[in-house]
């Protein structure tokens, strides 16, 4: 099983706890700029970034879910 590298989690839980706050993409992005926060690659944050960000991380988190269902109507468990 794959795990993101602790910065990147770090700044993905960020991310989200806006996101639940109720701010949107761009001042998520905007928040993350002021604060000096950068993208894995050393750039800027932008909307789409943002969203795109969010995005993967509820597909994935989707995908982990099915799976955990998945090996318990086996009986498996990890």
């Amino acid at each position: 099983m794959k795990y993101l590298p602790d910065e990147n989690s770090s700044r993905l839980k960020i991310i989200n706890d806006l996101h639940v706050q109720g701010l949107t993409d761009v001042q998520i992005s905007n928040y993350l700029n002021d604060k000096g926060i950068k993208t894995p690659k050393g750039k800027k944050y932008y909307y789409e970034l943002v969203w795109v960000t969010r995005n993967k991380s509820n597909k994935r988190n989707d995908r982990s879910y099915e799976r955990k269902i998945e090996l318990t109507k086996l009986n498996i468990y990890y």
